[in-house]
């Protein structure tokens, strides 16, 4: 994780860059109810999936990418006004996870806007490409 560093996207979106291949993949933990955003996305302190060049990536493509959706928010509500493109979701704790369905040039994300940053959680874009490669690289 000391090799990841924080930047801003044109979007004024925090997301967390790392270099491809330097640290084996962390899978997501197994449910548990109650859970936090940080009990999945950062379990036992490191970091899900593998860094890209603009977010963290896990495998299984638009149907992975949904259910990390659903799995992070379980009883939240609907954000009003509704995103113009996926769903946007406002956990109980402020934070915001938002579904971005894939298109010709991007792959499924799920993004998270954590209302408290001072939890550590410095995901903020996961990525799922449905054709995980093993030597690190992702294609669409």
């Amino acid at each position: 994780m000391n090799r990841d560093i924080l930047t801003r996207t044109g979007f004024g979106l925090a997301v967390l860059l790392g270099v491809a291949g330097c640290q084996a993949p962390v899978p997501l933990p197994p449910e548990k109810p109650g859970e936090t955003v940080a009990d999945v996305l950062l379990p036992g302190g490191s970091l899900v999936g593998r860094p890209d060049a603009t977010a963290r990536q896990l495998p299984g493509g638009e149907e992975a990418g949904y259910a990390l959706f659903q799995r992070l928010t379980k009883g939240s509500s609907a954000v009003v006004p509704a995103p113009a493109v996926g769903e946007a979701r406002r956990r109980a704790d402020g934070s915001v996870v938002t579904y971005l369905p894939p298109t010709r040039e991007t792959l499924p994300t799920v993004l998270v806007q954590v209302r408290d940053p001072s939890k550590g959680l410095v995901i903020r874009r996961i990525e799922f490409p449905a054709d995980w490669k093993k030597d690190g690289g992702a294609g669409m």
